[in-house]
Order: C-alpha cells, then sequence, then structure tokens
C-alpha cells in the first residue's frame, strides 16, 4: 500500500528483462485480481531492469473495441532503471534499493563500487547479505562476472538464503547433468553411440 499526495493505493511491481507480447494483459489480469482482493484502486508498473529487449514507449497499454463498442482502455506506467540517476539512491542510502543500482544509469565501475561498499555498512547480518546477493544477481545483468567476483565474494552472500537457494540449483543442475551422463554412457554401453539430439 501506497500514499502520494493524499491519495492511498496498492502499488504493484512488476520486474522485467525482456518483453511479452501478452504482457498489457496480463499486467491487467494483476489488476484485476488486486482489486478485487483489497478493494482499492492499483497502479501497476512495469520496472524495465535492462535495455536489451525493450520495446520503445506505447507497448504499456491495452485497448478493447467489442461490436464497435470501446470497452476497455488500460495502462501501466513504465520504469526504465537505465534511464535513472543513481546518485539519489546511493546519497540516501536506502539499502533496500541497492540491488538496482548496478542497472541505473549508465554503466559505471566506480557506482557498482559504491553501491557495495553501502552495503557493507548494513549492520544486520541476513539483510547486508541478502542486498549483496542482489547486488550480485542484478548487476550480473550487466557486468561481467568476472567483475562481479571481484567486487562481491561468495563468503558475503552466504547468509543469505536467495544466495542458498542458487547455490542449491547450481547443485542439482549438477547431479543432473551427471544423472545425464551415466544414462547417455549407460545406453552407448548397450546400443552405441547416442545421436546428441537424443
Amino acid at each position: 500500500e501506497a500514499t502520494l499526495d493524499s491519495e492511498t493505493f496498492i502499488l504493484h511491481p512488476d520486474f522485467q528483462t525482456r518483453f511479452e507480447y501478452g504482457m498489457p494483459r496480463r499486467m491487467l489480469s494483476y489488476r484485476v485480481h488486486i482489486t478485487h482482493i483489497y478493494g482499492k484502486p492499483v497502479l501497476s508498473v512495469v520496472i524495465w531492469m535492462t535495455e536489451e529487449d525493450y520495446p520503445g514507449p506505447g507497448r504499456n497499454r491495452l485497448v478493447e473495441t467489442v461490436a464497435g463498442r470501446h470497452q476497455l482502455t488500460f495502462e501501466f506506467v513504465e520504469v526504465r532503471l537505465w534511464e535513472l540517476d543513481p546518485e539519489p539512491v546511493l546519497a540516501a542510502r536506502e539499502a533496500a534499493l541497492l540491488p538496482l543500482v548496478p542497472l541505473m544509469g549508465r554503466p559505471s565501475e566506480d557506482v557498482l563500487r559504491r553501491a557495495v561498499s553501502l552495503a557493507g555498512t548494513v549492520l544486520d547480518e541476513q539483510e547486508r547479505a541478502d542486498i549483496y546477493t542482489g547486488i550480485w544477481v542484478l548487476g550480473g545483468l550487466r557486468y561481467s562476472r568476472d567483475l562481479m567476483r571481484s567486487m562481491i565474494r561468495s563468503d558475503q552472500m552466504s547468509r543469505s538464503v536467495t544466495y542458498e537457494e542458487l547455490g542449491e540449483e547450481g547443485v542439482l543442475k549438477g547431479a543432473l547433468r551427471a544423472r545425464r551422463d551415466d544414462i547417455i554412457e549407460a545406453l552407448e554401453e548397450r546400443v552405441g553411440a547416442v545421436p546428441g539430439e537424443l
């Protein structure tokens, strides 16, 4: 719930890295569902994280005409992170927004370094680990893995539940790859070479 100019509403943010043609209809569906549950107005906002697959302005609305009659117009707000200046966020020292800083403005190692430095000032160990993990994951959308590793060590993220889940997922994928390799080896022993597409 948010209040702006004495108007109270539910803020519904949706983070996107790529455009989907059904996005306006999906955002409308979310809005209707949230309004039904809470009985309050909803401000729908799509936060574009990267410029790479941004479709350009004008794709944030849905207009429906049925039997020649205008039935619906729905529009969501777009926020393009790469157009936002990271300096106000860094100056405010707002810890919860630090993971978004690597995606703001033009790519800048200095800005990234400052966000990581500010994350280190968060007193709560779990929260600090979560912020480091957020910076690492979202920063990876724009910066090289090597650069991210040079700024944030794995032990700085180790208390983060998100980091643990990412690690478990990596272990699971590794185990599945190993199991797949075992199955291929068994098949090759019985029937010969296994085609790559299989």
